[in-house]
């Protein structure tokens, strides 16, 4: 699924439930994992980590101070949301501490949003975006494209046995601050003799070493000069100990991009 927008991952660090798929998404990925982390951050520097699941709605000070945050006055601004009138239980008092990642919504656990909740979101991107801490997961799209992919598999005549198929997969990804490789090959065996080494194989029939890949995945910033229209296929090589920069000659595995 597409990444949330930044009002649902403010939300999140609110504590509000969004539902399984949005959940299941911002568990996985990194990118709105740290973007959530970051508005907790700035939830807890702003004062406003008592507005959690059970807290009453926030009073004028708070958008107050929000709107001084901001830079702008709250003469004309919409107003935080009114207390009902009459008589009605008593909120719960808010507890000071940092909000847990909402767990998984269940059958017949849906919950109604405060009313507040969306103008406390907005509030709390604004604050993050202008303190300069965070960049808004859409830029961060806009700014890394995956331009190939290359499949990952065992090289003919190599070690590891062809009928496996593919073990993975290589991004070709283009950023603001240049190209690179991402590769996640969780097929490949684990080892603590040797070391993995990714590289790029030119048509030319020239290489270039990316680095060293720990743990079945990493990223590799494409060398300065290097033309990936020439350099295409991705090689994973097995690489002995041996002080010997150049590729040993034992593929493990390769794919070319398209």
């Amino acid at each position: 699924m597409p990444h949330p927008d930044a009002d649902d991952l403010a939300l999140i660090a609110l504590g509000e439930d969004l539902g399984t798929d949005v959940q299941a998404h911002v568990e996985d990925c990194p990118v709105c994992t740290d973007q959530v982390d970051t508005f907790r951050d700035t939830i807890d520097l702003a004062g406003l980590s008592d507005y959690g699941r059970d807290a009453p709605a926030p009073g004028p000070h708070v958008w107050d101070a929000i709107a001084t945050e901001l830079g702008f006055a709250r003469d004309g601004a919409a107003d935080a949301p009114a207390e009902p009138d009459g008589p009605g239980a008593p909120a719960e008092p808010a507890v000071a501490e940092p909000i847990p990642l909402a767990p998984r919504r269940t059958a017949g656990a849906a919950r109604r949003r405060p009313r507040w909740a969306l103008p406390l979101a907005a509030a709390v991107i604004g604050i993050a975006v202008g303190a300069g801490t965070v960049v808004l997961v859409q830029n961060r799209e806009d700014a890394a494209t995956v331009e190939a992919v290359a499949p990952l598999d065992p090289v003919q005549g190599g070690p590891l046995p062809v009928t496996e198929g593919q073990l993975g997969t290589a991004e070709l990804v283009a950023g603001r601050t240049g190209q690179q490789v991402r590769v996640d090959v969780p097929g490949l065996p684990a080892t603590d003799s040797t070391a993995y080494e990714v590289w790029l194989f030119g048509g030319d029939g020239r290489m270039v070493s990316l680095g060293t890949l720990a743990d079945g995945s990493g990223s590799f910033t494409v060398p300065a000069g290097i033309d990936t229209n020439v350099y295409r296929t991705v090689d994973i090589s097995d690489e002995p100990p041996d002080g010997n920069p150049t590729h040993s000659g034992i593929s493990l595995v390769r794919g070319t991009f398209a």
